[in-house]
C-alpha cells in the first residue's frame, strides 16, 4: 500500500534526514525566545538571592542580639531583687538605714555591662534608689520583685537602650551589603555572561540557516530548471514519436522510453515537493469545489494503471455529504493521487474503493480501501518516515521515492488534518485522509438539480459482479426513487426475466464470469426487446456490442453523468438536459480551431524545446513563430499582433520576465495573452510570473494536454 511495503522485512532502519534550513532557522527562533525567557527568570531570581543574602544578617543581628540582651536583663534583675530580698530580710529597716546597701547593688547591676539604668522602688511607686539613664529612654525592660518573707515589698527594674544593637545591626548591614554584592557578581553576571554569549551564538545560527535557506531555494530552483529543460525534450519528442507511424517494436521502445521519463519526473517532482515541505515554503490556497468530482479526477487519471493491474475503482459519496466545500483543492488532490496510486500499484487485482463523507461540521473525510498486499504493524509505524525505501527490493520491485506518503501527510496536517492507516498483511489497507473544510454555497452559475419525478416506481436490474459497485449503483438508484433489482451473478438476471418479471431498465456491467455483459444484453434483449440498457465498462468492451445499448458509460461511475444518462434513456429529455447543464466539459480542440485562428509566438532559447513545442502546436493545427530571446520576442510583437506568447522565463540577453514587463509597457491593441513556459516550477516563480504580467503558467515537461488547454484559454479571452 506504500512505497516501503518491505522494509520490516530488511530489518534496515529509516534514514534520518537532516533539518532544513528553514526548520532549523525556526528552532533556533524557539531556542533564542526559550533563553531569553531564562535570561529574565535568572536575572530575578540573582536580584531575589542578593537581596536574601544581603538582608538576612542584619535581621538576624536584630533578632538575636535583642534576644540576648532580654535574657542578659532578666538574669540581672532576678539576681539584683535576689539580693535586695535577702538584705532586706535580715534588716526589716534596710529603708530607713542601709540606702548606701542598696545603692550599691543597683550599681552592682549596672556594673555587669549589660544594664543602662536601674531603679529601686517600694510599693507606693517611690523611688528609693537609682542608677545610670533615665528609664524613658530604654528599649528593653525588665522588673522583678522584692520579697520579705514572701511579701512584695518593692520592685527592682532594670533596662537598656538600642545604640549597641542597633551599631551591631550596622555591621551586620555592611556585612550582608558586601555578601549581597559578591552573590548578584559570581550568580548573577557571570552566569548572565555566559547565557547571553549562547543567545548570542543562536542568532548567528539563526542567520546562518536563513541565509543557507535562501541559497537551498535558489539552489532548488537551478537544479528544477537544468533538469526539467532536458526533460521537455525527452517527454515532448517521444510524445510526438508516438503519435507517428511505427512498427510494433518501435513503438513499444518509445513506450518504454516515455515511461522511463515519467518515472523520472515523479522522482524529481516527489523531491522537490518534500524540499518545498521541510523549508516551509508552501502556502494553502482555499477555493471551492465539489469533493466528488476531485475524488472522480483522481480516479479517471489512475484509471489505465488500475486496467493494467486488473483492478476495479469505485467511489461511493455520503448522501449528507455538502456537494460545494471550500479548501485547498489543488493539495487535497496531490494527497488523494499519491494514495490512490500507491492503492492501485500494491493491488495485482480486486478493487480500490474511494468513499467521500462528512465526519463533522467542517471537516472533509476521504478512506481509500484497496485489496492489495497490505502491511504489518512494523511496517505501518515506519511508512510516513521520509526516504524509508533503505530497503532496495521495494524500489526494485515497485519504484518509487519513498516520500509519496511523507508528503500526503504533511500536506494533510497544513490543511488541519492527518492521514491514518489501517491494515492487515494479505488483506489489503484502508488509508483515512481528513482535512478541514467548510461547507460553501453553490456557484452562482450552478444550474439546480434535474427533476427526479419521472423516474419514481420505475423498475431497474443491475448486474455487476463487483459487490462495491453495485452496493453504489443499488444506493444511487433507490436515492432517485427507483425500485431496483440488483444482481451480482447474471444468470440470475435471465431466470428472473424468464420467470415474468419486467423492468424499465438495466444497467449492466461488461467484464462478468459466465457471461459478460454484451451476451447477457443479447440474451435479455430477447427476453424484453423494448427493455433500454445502459453498459458500464472499465474498458472499451467489444465495439460490436455497443448496437445493443442505448448508452455506455465509464468507471468509476459519476453520479451526475448517470443521473443524465438514465434520464435520457427513460426519455425524460428536460431533465436529461439539466442535468447535463452542471456537466463542466470543454469545448473540443477542432471546435477552437474552426472559430478561432490563433496567432502564437513561441520564445524559447533552447533549441530542442523550441522544436517539441512547435511540433506540438503543428500536431494541434496551429502555426507559430519563433523567438530565440527576450530581445527577439520585443522585436517580433512590434512587427506582428499576436494572441498567443509562450515565454520561456531563462534566457541570454533579456529573460521572459523583464521581456513581459517591456510587453506589457507598450502600446498594443490588444494585448497578447502571455503564458509562461518554464522549466522553472516553484511557487515564487509563480508569483514572480503573475507579478511581471503573466496570464498562465505552463511547467515543463509540456503536454498535449495542457497545451490544449492553454489554447482554449487563450480562444476564449
Amino acid at each position: 500500500m506504500n512505497e516501503a511495503q518491505f522494509n520490516a522485512e530488511s530489518g534496515l532502519e529509516a534514514r534520518q534526514t537532516l533539518p532544513a534550513p528553514a526548520a532549523l532557522a525556526a528552532a533556533t527562533e524557539g531556542i533564542d525566545q526559550a533563553a531569553r525567557r531564562e535570561t529574565r527568570r535568572l536575572r530575578t531570581g540573582a536580584v531575589v538571592l542578593s537581596l536574601l543574602i544581603a538582608v538576612a544578617p542584619p535581621a538576624l543581628q536584630s533578632y538575636f542580639g535583642a534576644r540576648a540582651i532580654e535574657q542578659a536583663l532578666e538574669h540581672a534583675a532576678d539576681d539584683t531583687a535576689g539580693d535586695a530580698s535577702a538584705l532586706v530580710g535580715v534588716r526589716p529597716d534596710t529603708w530607713q538605714h542601709e540606702r548606701n546597701a542598696l545603692q550599691s547593688l543597683l550599681d552592682k547591676a549596672m556594673a555587669r555591662g549589660v544594664v543602662s539604668g536601674a531603679v529601686l522602688r517600694d510599693e507606693r511607686g517611690s523611688v528609693i534608689a537609682a542608677a545610670g539613664d533615665a528609664v524613658a529612654s530604654a528599649v528593653f525592660v525588665r522588673a522583678a520583685p522584692v520579697l520579705d518573707s514572701g511579701v512584695r515589698v518593692a520592685t527592682v527594674t532594670l533596662h537598656r537602650n538600642g545604640a549597641g544593637l542597633l551599631a551591631e545591626v550596622a555591621h551586620g548591614a555592611a556585612l550582608g551589603l558586601v555578601l549581597g554584592l559578591l552573590t548578584w557578581w559570581l550568580v548573577g553576571r557571570r552566569a548572565l555572561a555566559r547565557l547571553e554569549a549562547t543567545i548570542g551564538q543562536l542568532q548567528r545560527a539563526r542567520i546562518d540557516a536563513e541565509r543557507a535557506g535562501r541559497a537551498r531555494t535558489a539552489f532548488l530552483a537551478t537544479m528544477s530548471h537544468e533538469i526539467r529543460t532536458p526533460m521537455n525534450g525527452v517527454i515532448g519528442m517521444t510524445s510526438l514519436l508516438q503519435g507517428t507511424s511505427l512498427s510494433p517494436t518501435q513503438r513499444h521502445h518509445v513506450e518504454v522510453i516515455r515511461s522511463s521519463g515519467d518515472a523520472l519526473l515523479t522522482v524529481i517532482n516527489d523531491i522537490l515537493e518534500f524540499t518545498k515541505i521541510e523549508s516551509a515554503d508552501i502556502a494553502l490556497e482555499p477555493q471551492r469545489f465539489q469533493p466528488e468530482s476531485l475524488a472522480h479526477d483522481v480516479l479517471a487519471l489512475l484509471e489505465p494503471a488500475a486496467n493494467g493491474n486488473d483492478v476495479e475503482l469505485a467511489c461511493r459519496v455520503a448522501p449528507d455529504m455538502p456537494e460545494w466545500v471550500t479548501a485547498d483543492a489543488a493539495r487535497l488532490r496531490q494527497v488523494l493521487v499519491n494514495i490512490v496510486a500507491n492503492a492501485v500499484k500494491f493491488t495485482k487485482h480486486g478493487e480500490v474503493l474511494v468513499s467521500v463523507d462528512c465526519p463533522a461540521p467542517g471537516r472533509i473525510r476521504l478512506t481509500v480501501r484497496d485489496t492489495g498486499i497490505g502491511m504489518t504493524a512494523a511496517q505501518i509505524a515506519t511508512v510516513f518516515d521520509p526516504f524509508v525505501q533503505a530497503d532496495a527490493s521495494t524500489t526494485r520491485r515497485f519504484g518509487g521515492t519513498g516520500l509519496g506518503l511523507t508528503i500526503s501527510r504533511r500536506l494533510a496536517q497544513l490543511m488541519g488534518g492527518e492521514v491514518r492507516i489501517h491494515s492487515t498483511p494479505g488483506q489489503g489497507s484502508t488509508v483515512v485522509i481528513e482535512v478541514a473544510a467548510t461547507a460553501a454555497e453553490a456557484p452562482p452559475e450552478a444550474v439546480p438539480a434535474a427533476s427526479l419525478d419521472s423516474l419514481l416506481g420505475m423498475r431497474v436490474l443491475l448486474v455487476d459482479d463487483n459487490q462495491t459497485n453495485l452496493e453504489i449503483l443499488e444506493t444511487l438508484v433507490r436515492g432517485w426513487g427507483m425500485q431496483a433489482q440488483a444482481l451480482t451473478d447474471p444468470r440470475a438476471a435471465l431466470a428472473l426475466l424468464r420467470e415474468g418479471q419486467a423492468f424499465d431498465l438495466a444497467v449492466l456491467d461488461f467484464n462478468m464470469p459466465h457471461l459478460d455483459g454484451a451476451a447477457l444484453a443479447r440474451e435479455l434483449s430477447a427476453l424484453q426487446p423494448e427493455m433500454p440498457m445502459i453498459l458500464l465498462s472499465s474498458s472499451e468492451g467489444a465495439p460490436e456490442a455497443h448496437a445493443l445499448f442505448a448508452a455506455r458509460l465509464h468507471k468509476p461511475i459519476r453520479r451526475r453523468l448517470l443521473l443524465e444518462t438514465v434520464l435520457g434513456v427513460l426519455g425524460d429529455d428536460a431533465a436529461a438536459h439539466a442535468a447535463a447543464l452542471s456537466l463542466t466539459v470543454p469545448a473540443s480542440l477542432d471546435a477552437v480551431r474552426e472559430h478561432h485562428a490563433l496567432r502564437v509566438l513561441v520564445v524559447e532559447d533552447n533549441p530542442v524545446n523550441a522544436i517539441v513545442v512547435r511540433t506540438m502546436l503543428e500536431r494541434l493545427g496551429y502555426s507559430s513563430d519563433l523567438a530565440g530571446s527576450g530581445v527577439e520576442a520585443l522585436e517580433a510583437v512590434q512587427r506582428q499582433g499576436y494572441d498567443l506568447v509562450l515565454m520561456d522565463m531563462l534566457m541570454p540577453e533579456m529573460d521572459g520576465l523583464e521581456a513581459t514587463r517591456r510587453i506589457r509597457a507598450m502600446a498594443l491593441a490588444p494585448q497578447p495573452r502571455i503564458v509562461a513556459l518554464t522549466a522553472n516550477v516553484l511557487q515564487e516563480d509563480r508569483e514572480a510570473c503573475r507579478n511581471a504580467g503573466m496570464d498562465d503558467f505552463l511547467a515543463k515537461p509540456l503536454t498535449l494536454v495542457d497545451l490544449q488547454r492553454c489554447l482554449a484559454a487563450s480562444a476564449r479571452t
